[in-house]
């Protein structure tokens, strides 16, 4: 895989909404990994419990990152987002929903584990058992009928 960042280069954080704490943080590269790039802030940044100072190494996100002059536009972001397979991507998420007419439960089911790990690394094991609560509200709900119907 082509690496999408290279040493030295400034990028900004922005993730319009889903990781406020760092939104606006600028950085140096240092290493680009799987789904994280290691950044050196040029900024100072505050989270609820934390100061991170200017020349902090940190891991962020890879989706929310990009190289400062070559930032995403805000619809891509919002309308074909990469953790869920991108415009061009015949499998992206919603295009495989509606083709399979799996409607909100399922359709959350093929969502949650479609992203795990990719939207937020850090979050696989809760998108993962996202998709568990959809998928066991669905059973539920056909339970309910079968046992509505041998009565």
């Amino acid at each position: 895989m082509q690496a999408r960042f290279k040493e030295g280069d400034k990028v900004r954080y922005q993730s319009n909404g889903h990781s406020p704490d760092f939104d606006g943080a600028e950085g140096i590269v240092v290493e680009e990994k799987q789904a994280t790039v290691v950044v050196k802030l040029t900024t100072l940044v505050r989270t609820v419990g934390d100061t991170y100072t200017v020349g902090c190494i940190v891991a962020l996100t890879k989706l929310y990152l990009s190289v400062v002059g070559e930032e995403i536009p805000n619809d891509e972001a919002v309308e074909h987002p990469a953790h869920y397979g991108g415009k061009e991507d015949p499998y992206e998420v919603i295009k495989v929903i509606e083709a399979w007419g799996l409607g909100f439960k399922l359709g959350n089911v093929v969502k949650y584990v479609a992203r795990a790990g990719k939207k937020d690394p850090a979050k696989e094991l809760e998108d993962l058992k996202k998709g568990r609560f959809y998928i066991d509200h669905r059973i539920e709900e056909l339970e309910k009928v079968a046992l509505a119907n041998n009565s």
